[in-house]
C-alpha cells in the first residue's frame, strides 16, 4: 500500500497513543502522513491534505510548513566492522574495538 494512488489524506485526528500516552503528532509525523497522497508521474502527482475537524486545520498547516529538521545518517556496527575489517588494517582504532568487543 506505500506506493499506492492516493489524491487525499484527511486527518481524523491530531494526537495517538504511543504506547505510552495520548500525544499530539509530531511534524514530522503529520509530514510523512500527508506525504501519501500525490505521487510524482503517478496518477495524483499534486496531492490534498485536510481535516475531519476544522479546528485541526492550523496544527496540520502550521506542521506542513515546518522546515525540515536535520537529521544525521550514520553507518550501522555491523557496516563499520565490515568496513574495518576490509581495510585490513588490524591496527586500526576500529578493528581493535571490534575485535576486543
Amino acid at each position: 500500500m506505500h506506493n499506492s494512488n492516493i489524491r487525499r489524506v484527511v486527518f481524523s485526528d491530531i494526537s495517538k497513543y504511543d504506547g505510552y500516552a495520548q500525544r499530539h503528532l509530531s511534524e514530522s509525523e503529520v509530514k510523512q502522513i500527508a506525504g501519501r497522497a500525490g505521487r510524482f508521474n503517478g496518477a495524483y502527482p499534486k496531492g490534498l491534505v485536510s481535516c475531519f475537524q476544522p479546528s485541526h486545520l492550523d496544527f496540520v498547516q502550521n506542521a506542513l510548513l515546518a522546515p525540515l529538521e536535520e537529521t544525521p545518517v550514520l553507518p550501522s556496527v555491523p557496516a563499520l566492522a565490515l568496513h574495518s575489517r576490509a581495510c585490513n588494517n588490524s591496527n586500526s582504532i576500529l578493528t581493535r574495538w571490534f575485535d576486543r568487543y
